[in-house]
């Protein structure tokens, strides 16, 4: 087989399982969204919304400011550093509270769990790492060391925030289980494995990328 079909092939499979990861990931937020909601309800429904926040208050000795957006995505977020979470008005369940929450209290609490997300979460830029798969992809000498080298950087890059999802996530429910509102493992789970699954979609569309790179590449040789 030539080496440009060859290349190109590899190409078209890494970017054919990085679809399928995006799907697979996807999945799991929409997943995570509907269990938490059904689960526990509406963020911002009474009386879980202050009872909630009760059980904040009283582990961490703080009041928290949240607000409400209307992001498209859906997402809620953290502003580490601030004691403020934002919630959105559509898809944030009280699960999804607790889990900002429980950023904060990793926030409030000190220790090596607050310098990890504090200094680690966001990683490398992404456009850099982004250039560093390609570069990857197009300079490993086989489909298995490129896609292992970028599968690694990429979770190495990624640990803080996953460390820190976790945890959120084990404190998030704890709080809810104080403010007697069970919930299973399942909301949690799903949003890890959204986390979890993409490094692995940011890995392999750079390796695809730069294994189409080195077919081209190699026709001009």
């Amino acid at each position: 087989m030539q080496p440009a079909v060859k290349y190109g092939l590899q190409g078209a499979v890494a970017l054919g399982a990085m679809t399928g990861a995006k799907a697979l990931q996807n999945a799991a937020i929409k997943q995570y969204q509907e269990r938490g909601m059904k689960e526990t309800g509406s963020a911002f429904a009474q009386p879980g919304f202050e009872n909630v926040i009760g059980q904040y208050e009283k582990q961490t000795g703080l009041s928290p400011e949240v607000t409400a957006n209307f992001q498209p995505s859906g997402a809620s977020y953290s502003r580490i550093g601030e004691n403020s979470i934002s919630l959105n008005i559509d898809k944030a369940s009280q699960f999804t509270l607790g889990h900002e929450l429980g950023h904060q209290s990793i926030e409030a609490g000190g220790g090596p769990l607050q310098w990890i997300q504090k200094h680690t979460y966001g990683g490398i830029n992404p456009n850099v790492m982004g250039l560093a798969n390609i570069a990857i992809g197009a300079t490993s000498p086989s489909m298995r060391r490129a896609t292992s080298l970028a599968l690694g950087l990429n979770y190495l890059n990624n640990s803080g925030r996953l460390i820190s999802e976790f945890e959120a996530s084990r404190r998030g429910t704890n709080m809810l289980h104080a403010a007697g509102y069970p919930v299973s493992h399942a909301p949690a789970a799903f949003q890890t494995a959204g986390y979890g699954i993409a490094p692995a979609v940011s890995a392999l569309a750079g390796v695809g990328t730069g294994r189409f790179l080195r077919s081209f590449a190699s026709k001009l040789v």
